[in-house]
């Protein structure tokens, strides 16, 4: 998604861009050709094609002729620097988007990747971008080439998520949920890292405390077919409180509905779109002290610690009874991604090191 904003505000005049993916029809891969970017797949659909799919990616390179190969996330930068490397490209970039490596390394492609990336670093790119100071200094650790590393945070389309009150009215008739209700929302695929459970957990201490709020959870898996999901539910007694929306396209109508955003990740957050995104809109958050989330936020919200669902939920009935304090921190919550994280602003940094 990231990638996407970017290239969508890059001058195209100034820029000739073309976009290589590893394997054929992801997610976004409309949107990038409605921005007049198609992609061109090196169809590296299975590790037995590696070979052919590396081979499809140097001739690609040889007919673009790049001036830069700009790669993105781990796979990418190790397939993608060895091709442009061995095409006698000059400047490559790697980017790095994840902060925490805890259940990578049961990944055995992915760590082996990792690790491989950390022994080339010195060789392959002239830059290493990540996303989150926490990256940076967690992949120091493991051996990537420090003295190429530049930390440029993801940037947020305001424009697209913003306070609007038509929006909140749509969604939350769409929900069946009364204006007069406390939302709390979290957008975020079913994943371990996102530890849902703690959500959970900290939203039965909420209700306990604050009768008039319901929850709303939107992402990948998050619907009425996920078991385990809906057996935590069940044991928190939370039944008749949370609404699972699955995944929405929507996002910016989302969250311009709620009234507070909570993140409960475990680990592995290098830059949490969905804080920014709410924080844009006006809404405050609060989030689990994982990856740049703190600095994200500032003091626009409250940080907890990861996996304290008893400090989730407190922080949580702290805004959320406190109407003034909570509208007031979601205005300077948009003050802040307006003046240091807008996508306008990163994209700025990005041609800078376009001109290194």
């Amino acid at each position: 998604m990231m990638l996407f904003r970017l290239l969508k505000v890059l001058d195209q005049k100034k820029y000739d861009i073309s976009l290589i993916t590893l394997k054929s029809g992801g997610a976004l891969e409309k949107e990038f050709m409605d921005i007049g970017i198609p992609s061109l797949s090196a169809e590296l659909n299975s590790a037995a094609g590696l070979f052919r799919g590396f081979s499809k990616i140097k001739r690609l390179l040889k007919n673009i002729q790049p001036d830069i190969v700009f790669c993105w996330m781990y796979h990418a930068n190790l397939i993608g620097g060895l091709a442009a490397k061995h095409c006698g490209i000059k400047r490559i970039y790697w980017n790095i988007r994840n902060s925490g490596l805890k259940e990578i390394w049961k990944m055995p492609i992915t760590s082996a990747i990792i690790e491989i990336g950390a022994l080339l670093s010195g060789n392959i790119p002239d830059l290493i971008i990540l996303n989150s100071n926490q990256a940076r200094d967690n992949h120091i650790r493991i051996g990537y080439d420090e003295f190429k590393m530049r930390v440029l945070h993801n940037g947020i389309n305001t424009d697209d998520f913003q306070p609007d009150t038509k929006a909140r009215r749509f969604i939350r008739k769409e929900l069946n949920v009364r204006s007069t209700v406390l939302l709390v929302g979290m957008t975020a695929r079913f994943h371990p890292q996102k530890d849902h459970k703690t959500f959970l957990e900290a939203a039965n201490l909420i209700v306990s405390k604050v009768p008039n709020v319901q929850f709303v959870l939107c992402g990948t898996n998050i619907d009425e077919s996920n078991e385990k999901l809906a057996a935590w539910i069940s044991e928190f007694s939370l039944e008749e409180k949370v609404l699972l929306l699955g995944e929405r396209r929507d996002m910016p109508k989302v969250m311009g509905a709620l009234d507070l955003l909570m993140l409960s990740s475990a680990y592995g957050e290098s830059f949490p779109n969905v804080i920014a995104e709410a924080m844009s809109c006006e809404i405050p958050c609060v989030a689990t002290d994982v990856g740049d989330s703190a600095f994200i936020i500032g003091d626009s919200g409250l940080i907890v610690p990861a996996e304290n669902p008893h400090a989730l939920g407190e922080a949580a009935v702290i805004l959320l009874t406190n109407n003034a304090e909570r509208i007031k921190l979601g205005k300077k919550a948009r003050i802040r991604i307006q003046n240091v994280f807008s996508i306008e602003t990163i994209s700025k940094e990005y041609e800078k090191l376009f001109e290194y």
